[in-house]
């Protein structure tokens, strides 16, 4: 059975291949298209240095206002939104964006983002 396995992984592999030029081109519209809402975005934000993105899945902004710590909370438990701690990359005052899904997901989650910075500079 376990020859099974490496065959079928094989074959997906193959066929993966096959079709990189298209997985490529989609990759490539995908995160254009991010890459701006998040720059637009971001040029809104004076609560965050560092976020212009050019190239990359994801942006590592400096929080300005407050605690990332206690962004990061707020963001999670009232606005259902993720992002990842800065502390784990040894910078506490930073948190990651990633931007390699929908494009429509990236606009809600950053509308959300919004909201909790605004909170959270407030408060």
């Amino acid at each position: 059975l376990a020859g099974v396995a490496s065959t079928f992984h094989f074959e997906l592999s193959r066929v993966a291949f096959a079709f990189l030029g298209k997985f490529r081109a989609r990759a490539r519209t995908v995160l254009e298209a991010n890459r701006k809402v998040w720059n637009d975005f971001a040029a809104t934000r004076k609560d965050l240095v560092d976020v212009s993105q050019t190239f990359g899945t994801t942006a590592f902004p400096r929080l300005l206002t407050a605690p990332v710590d206690q962004f990061i909370e707020l963001l999670r438990d009232k606005y259902e939104t993720s992002v990842v701690p800065g502390h784990f990359f040894e910078m506490s005052e930073h948190f990651r964006v990633g931007f390699g899904g929908s494009t429509e997901e990236l606009r809600e989650g950053l509308e959300r983002m919004a909201l909790a910075l605004d909170e959270v500079s407030a408060g």
